[in-house]
């Protein structure tokens, strides 16, 4: 997170905020959801650890975690702020230069199926292509996951590997370097003060 805990990343309905402090209890309150968890691969952690988790990944170097703000949630005619927040996306740099897996949850009920996952996943894929240069993205999904599953295939990724031990499927969508550069040339990025 140290590449982007100065920047959001703003698309049409969402607003891309890093992870930071002030927004652990709302993510921990989110975490308490056994279906969330589940839909995640998350572990129930007490208060205590989601800070220390929050701080450690301020300091990563291979990781992008985002908080997401929906617009529609903010009061009409006021700043968006973070009671806005729906949820996170999130981009694990791999040993291989060019290669990121990328999570996305949509945590509040009212933010879901109306296309924030969807723009969360696309403002992430064309900051981490431009800044950073990620070409292949990689999505591992449980295969009871049915929503996820329909995002990501809508967002392009095709499967190309399954884990029945895991019940597990993993996919990919190959960003083509024109595409990538378009993408992050229309992105909105502002950069936060320190």
């Amino acid at each position: 997170m140290r590449l982007n805990q100065h920047l959001q990343l703003h698309g049409e309905q969402v607003v891309l905020v890093p992870y930071t402090t002030q927004l652990v209890q709302r993510y921990h309150a989110w975490m308490q959801s056994e279906e969330l968890r589940e839909a995640t691969g998350s572990e129930l952690l007490t208060l205590d650890e989601e800070l220390e988790m929050c701080s450690s990944w301020r300091e990563d170097t291979d990781k992008l975690t985002f908080i997401v703000l929906d617009k529609a949630a903010a009061q009409a005619g006021s700043p968006l702020s973070d009671a806005a927040a729906c949820g996170d996306v999130n981009c694990f740099l791999n040993a291989e230069p060019g290669e990121a897996e990328v999570s996305v949850m949509i945590a509040e009920p009212e933010s879901r199926r109306r296309g924030c996952a969807a723009e969360s996943v696309r403002l992430l894929q064309a900051y981490a292509a431009g800044a950073l240069g990620v070409r292949l993205f990689r999505a591992k999904i449980g295969q009871d996951n049915t929503a996820s599953v329909g995002l990501f295939l809508k967002l392009g990724y095709a499967v190309v590997s399954s884990s029945e031990v895991f019940r597990e499927d993993t996919y990919e969508l190959l960003l083509p370097q024109e595409q990538a550069c378009e993408a992050y040339a229309r992105l909105r990025i502002v950069t936060l003060s320190h």
